[in-house]
């Protein structure tokens, strides 16, 4: 099964043609990565693929279907920027996300723990953000 297609995917901005007829795709159990110097284009493609932008022509399908925010839940993505706050540790920025999640405060609190339990991260809990690796942040 194909969890990622790209056909032809073109995207301008104004004059700069950012991505050129980009075709590939990617079936299911596979990893993939992007390389290459600065503006070649991985980053556009990459928001392309999360729906932040949308390609000037071509078609992306992810997960059978056309990209949304309804299939954000089954899409990981580690952009260069984390978006994370670096003074906040790793419990709050736990419970801050599940709320942004949808979950009430005393919800996300319940279920915060247990998480960073799982993830291995529960000596961490209390110590900020900014102070982990990029991995473990």
């Amino acid at each position: 099964m194909k969890v990622l297609s790209l056909d032809s995917v073109t995207r301008h901005f104004g004059h700069l043609v950012a991505v050129r007829d980009l075709s590939f795709s990617v079936d299911s159990g596979h990893v993939v990565g992007f390389l290459g110097p600065n503006g070649a284009g991985k980053t556009t493609t990459l928001r392309m693929i999360l729906d932040i932008l949308r390609p000037s022509s071509g078609t992306i399908e992810v997960l059978g279907g056309p990209p949304g925010r309804q299939k954000a839940a089954e899409i990981g993505f580690l952009p260069e920027e984390r978006g994370l706050y670096p003074g906040m540790s790793v419990l709050q920025t736990v419970v801050y996300f599940g709320q942004l999640k949808g979950l009430s405060r005393s919800a996300s609190q319940s279920a915060a723990a247990p998480l960073i339990e799982r993830f291995g991260l529960a000596e961490f809990r209390d110590r900020r953000v900014d102070r982990r690796s990029k991995g473990m942040a």
